[in-house]
């Protein structure tokens, strides 16, 4: 029993520096090390316990990195809905981190603790696992891609190794994190193993040990010195031309207060737009507390607002159409009116949030939705091209977490990436500085600028290799290259690497557990 206490206690020093890498605490620096007890551990107990440690390990980890959720009693959400809903998916995602430990304790039983296939391990198997369960976060339920290990590398000093995700996307930085991870957690076991004299008798012994110790960060840095090239690359690239996007970051409260929402074209400064001549005016997600096309006051007062700014603008409202299907959508305005043509319906929706599985079969439902309806996903228009020539992909608040969605927008010509979000469900809190954070990825995975306008949240420009600044409502001047920045992942998307890895996962689940049944039956 204390055995195992001591080795929850360490795999739950995981969790707390998992916790730290995000705001509000963005100690980046944790990524060389926030795995290395879970690792120790799961090196030295069986598959099982594995299991168990991981997802406890795994549990803390999540409840941590999402308590910005209890920030929706502050916003008059039900308590007694908000903590369960927080532990439930911790719980869920929590499972991912426990097959992570579960296959690769079953790999480590299998292979000497110095030899050649444990520096097999560390330098490709436990990444693979890691970044298999990662992609399957990503997509299995809808997904939830928050907070990738491998987003940490978008720090100022280490953004030359979130360039990988050019190649492999978020998941593998991942799994270059993690072999930096094991090469750490193999440093500490020999310098622990040199103390107390139990080093390998042979020689090749010892070498493998300081090989699995040194090769992964050879890897790292390789991958370092050509993300510094990829960047440096960029750099020297032309431009084709430069928009210029000004930024607004708007007011409205949560969906479940009573506060009154203000009006958009009583509190924007249209005088002022109008000086920069821009390509677009974005506002965010709820902009428009209306719904559209059947507000003609609102779309005539857009309408004006956007000759008075001489620039058109982009709004996130609720847009119905001729079937009476509601979507959470983003309208553009011009000098003449609301773009119908363009109306952009977000397409990865949040359960539970903007709809309820089933919810269409059987419309008792809906009544549990927070918003009060359910919305149908989009799935027509994918980019908007504005007056001045430029097309833009617009991504709806989580939209900026699914490289699905950010690849299929690039794929169809949007030359910047332009997400709308409304962070006033769970402001104030650490959530409006994560929510931000995930954006980055989209940029250097896709190769084109992001821009970002949120309601009570943090307004950021990221251009195509992860250089991130805030701004609000100032002209912020972005590069657009004739084609997107080179990038194998927005060509292959996950076949580059996330498929492969959960295909390594399910051979080797189905592997061993074969392996287990056989060694039942004799």
């Amino acid at each position: 029993m204390k055995l195992f206490l001591l080795q929850l206690a360490a795999a739950l020093l995981s969790a707390v520096f998992l916790v730290s890498l995000w705001a509000p605490f963005a100690e980046e620096s944790a990524v060389w090390f926030a795995l290395v007890p879970l690792l120790l551990v799961i090196r030295k107990v069986a598959p099982r316990r594995a299991a168990l440690i991981g997802f406890l390990s795994g549990l803390a980890a999540w409840c941590g990195q999402l308590w910005w959720m209890t920030a929706l009693t502050q916003n008059s959400g039900p308590w007694f809905l908000v903590y369960p809903a927080l532990l439930g998916l911790s719980a869920v995602l929590a499972c991912f981190t426990a097959l992570f430990a579960v296959m690769s304790s079953a790999f480590r039983r299998r292979v000497s603790e110095a030899g050649p296939l444990a520096v097999v391990l560390t330098l490709g198997v436990d990444p693979l696992l890691w970044a298999a369960t990662e992609s399957l976060r990503s997509h299995v339920f809808t997904g939830f891609a928050w907070n990738p290990l491998g987003l940490a590398f978008t720090s100022a000093g280490l953004l030359p190794l979130a360039q990988v995700a050019a190649v492999g996307g978020a998941s593998a930085a991942s799994a270059l994190a993690v072999a930096a991870n094991g090469a750490v957690a193999t440093f500490l076991t020999r310098i622990w193993r040199a103390v107390t004299r139990t080093l390998p008798a042979e020689r090749a012994g010892r070498l493998w040990l300081t090989a699995e110790s040194v090769l992964p960060f050879v890897l790292v840095l390789m991958a370092f010195g050509w993300g510094l090239s990829r960047i440096r690359a960029y750099d020297g690239t032309e431009r084709s031309r430069t928009a210029t996007f000004v930024v607004e970051r708007t007011d409205v409260p949560c969906v479940f207060s009573d506060a009154p929402a203000p009006k958009p074209w009583e509190t924007g400064a249209p005088d002022i737009v109008s000086f920069f001549r821009a390509d677009l005016w974005l506002w965010p997600e709820s902009a428009l507390a209306t719904v559209l096309p059947y507000d003609g006051e609102t779309s005539a007062r857009m309408t004006a607002l956007t000759r008075q700014a001489q620039t058109p603008v982009m709004a996130g409202c609720t847009f119905i159409d001729t079937e009476r299907r509601l979507y959470n959508a983003a309208v553009l305005f011009t000098d003449r009116g609301a773009d119908l043509r363009q109306v952009y319906a977000k397409r990865h929706l949040v359960p539970f949030g903007e709809y309820i599985p089933f919810d269409k079969t059987f419309p008792v439902l809906q009544k549990f939705i927070p918003t009060g309806f359910s919305c149908t996903p989009g799935d027509r228009v994918t980019a908007v091209r504005l007056p001045s020539g430029l097309v833009v992909g617009p991504l709806i608040c989580f939209e900026d977490t699914v490289e699905s969605v950010a690849r299929q927008s690039v794929l169809d010509g949007a030359e910047v990436l332009v997400n709308m979000s409304n962070d006033a469900w769970y402001a104030p809190s650490a959530e409006t500085a994560q929510h931000a954070h995930q954006a980055v990825m989209r940029s250097i995975e896709t190769g084109v600028p992001t821009v970002r306008s949120t309601n009570r949240g943090d307004n950021t420009f990221t251009d195509a290799v992860g250089r991130t600044v805030a701004i609000d409502r100032i002209p912020t001047r972005v590069k657009v290259t004739e084609t997107p920045f080179a990038s194998c992942y927005l060509a292959y998307g996950e076949w580059t690497f996330g498929v492969p890895a959960i295909a390594f996962l399910a051979v080797s689940a189905a592997f061993f557990l074969l392996g287990s049944v056989r060694r039942e039956r004799v």
